[in-house]
């Protein structure tokens, strides 16, 4: 290797091992973390390119395009009205959400950089691409009723006399409609499915899988899960900023007169088995606590659940905007991903006020591209490899369970706090779901994620592994909120 190629690779496993040390206890002489960090920053050395905020956002992009099972699957939900238990009532809900969707979708498709609406997921070698469709003056949408599934075009300005012939064909069995192939090879051509009866908190974050045929297919779904109304997404698609608007506009727009509940969940669909997770969810009126104090308040009860009393807590992701903070946009942009620890002294975990201290610094070095898990995933995906080698290093299922340095790098949670810029904010309170850290093989995880909305902030829980009981999560949740300051806990009310 050149003398300046050397150079760089020396620099890169020091900065690399200071990473590390800074969010975990390491044994340097253990063979897996000397071949790892060596591994690391030769990769990197050998990339001639900048560490910069875009490149890491297109990093975190194709590690969550080969993370392409359920485990990458997210939903937003609202408090709704139990689904009509009649037939009649659900075809007319199910038809009035279509048009909702479309209309959204039409609507926001060029909101967020680099994440397009009008599209279908493409499934292929395990990866999952985005398939534009072709501009139309409509939306192709699919119908889930139990085993069955019809495809239908909505236009965005359907009129109510479209809306009720859609709910008539619905309720009919699909009448005139064109059913959907699942033993196809391409994609099913529908960007949303919308369930025609509920489904179990299990099917939620995953229900637009309901519709795919062996090739792809949608990647946002809309259903009833008693007690709440959700959007489901694959988090390859989209990211929080997109998903919450359309979440917002479509369940607004679809909420209807209470009604009594329908008995027959969605019993799912072969093939598929999403995950095993509990959830939990909370409003939080004004006064609302600060970013650090609720960071720390989760960094304290995941580590007294997970963690194994060493010097750092266990590691948690923390997503944030890339970029400068005078940047307007970077809210709309996919976040990059911050690797954190809480640090500990004589058996006691550092107080809120010395994580403040330092988070300022965190933040800002994260952002810019030049943080620990950023420059991991880069080198990853600059090896020049087969995409196969590539996707079993970024989405390996048991990798975190024999070598050290990705069980750091995964983490055993997250905390996701999103930002909207001033006046679009979802005027409903919407709770985010999704599944803790990037692998969760046979490992505990809890991730936190609040939104923003008009009167406060919505709160979702999502727990997995030895956590993974909504009982579990329940409990996470009301310890996270006893360890806000006394005024947030005050304004909090279990949702």
């Amino acid at each position: 290797m050149p003398s300046g190629s050397g150079g760089r690779r020396a620099r890169a496993r020091e900065e690399l091992r200071a990473l590390f040390d800074e969010v975990a206890e390491i044994d340097w002489r253990a063979p897996a973390w000397r071949v790892g960090l060596e591994a690391l920053a030769t990769a990197e050395a050998l990339s001639r390119r900048p560490l910069d905020p875009q490149r890491a956002v297109e990093a975190f992009t194709l590690a969550l395009s080969a993370s392409s099972g359920p485990v990458a699957d997210t939903f937003m939900a609202t408090h709704g009205p139990p689904a009509p238990a009649d037939r009649a009532g659900r075809a007319a809900l199910a038809a009035r959400r279509a048009v909702s969707c479309a209309r959204a979708l039409a609507a926001q498709d060029h909101s967020a950089p680099g994440q397009r609406l009008v599209k279908v997921l493409r499934r292929g070698g395990g990866w999952l691409e985005d398939e534009l469709l072709a501009p139309g003056p409509d939306v192709p949408l699919a119908f889930v009723d139990g085993d069955a599934c019809w495809l239908a075009r909505v236009r965005p300005d359907a009129s109510p006399a479209d809306e009720a012939a859609l709910a008539r064909a619905l309720e009919r069995g699909g009448e005139g409609l064109s059913r959907v192939e699942r033993a196809a090879r391409a994609p099913t051509e529908a960007v949303a499915a919308i369930a025609l009866a509920p489904v179990s908190q299990a099917w939620a974050r995953s229900f637009h899988r309901a519709a795919w045929s062996r090739g792809g297919g949608p990647w946002m779904g809309v259903a009833d899960s008693p007690p709440y109304e959700v959007v489901s997404t694959c988090h390859a698609a989209v990211d929080g900023y997109a998903h919450a608007r359309l979440c917002g506009e479509v369940l607004r727009a679809s909420a209807g007169a209470p009604s009594p509940l329908a008995p027959d969940p969605f019993p799912g669909v072969a093939g598929i088995e999403p995950p095993h997770v509990g959830f939990a969810s909370c409003v939080i009126d004004a006064p609302t606590p600060r970013f650090a104090r609720a960071l720390h308040a989760f960094g304290a009860v995941l580590d007294r659940h997970l963690g194994g009393g060493g010097a750092r807590s266990v590691t948690f992701q923390v997503p944030i905007a890339p970029g400068q903070p005078t940047q307007a946009a970077r809210w709309r942009r996919r976040p990059l991903y911050g690797l954190m620890a809480l640090t500990r002294a004589d058996g006691v975990l550092e107080s809120p006020a010395s994580l403040e201290a330092r988070l300022p610094a965190f933040l800002a070095r994260e952002a810019s591209g030049q943080g620990l898990l950023t420059r991991t995933l880069l080198a990853i995906t600059g090896v020049p490899a087969p995409r196969a080698v590539r996707r079993a290093l970024l989405a390996g299922k048991r990798v975190d369970q024999w070598f050290g340095p990705a069980r750091v790098l995964s983490g055993q949670g997250y905390l996701s706090w999103m930002r909207f810029p001033s006046g679009e904010e979802p005027g409903l309170p919407t709770f985010p779901s999704a599944i803790p850290s990037f692998s969760v093989a046979g490992r505990g995880g809890a991730g936190l994620s609040i939104a923003p909305f008009a009167g406060g902030l919505a709160v979702g829980l999502t727990t997995s592994g030895s956590l993974g009981t909504s009982a579990r999560a329940e409990a996470f949740l009301a310890e996270w909120l006893e360890a806000l300051p006394p005024a947030a806990r005050g304004a909090a009310r279990i949702a």
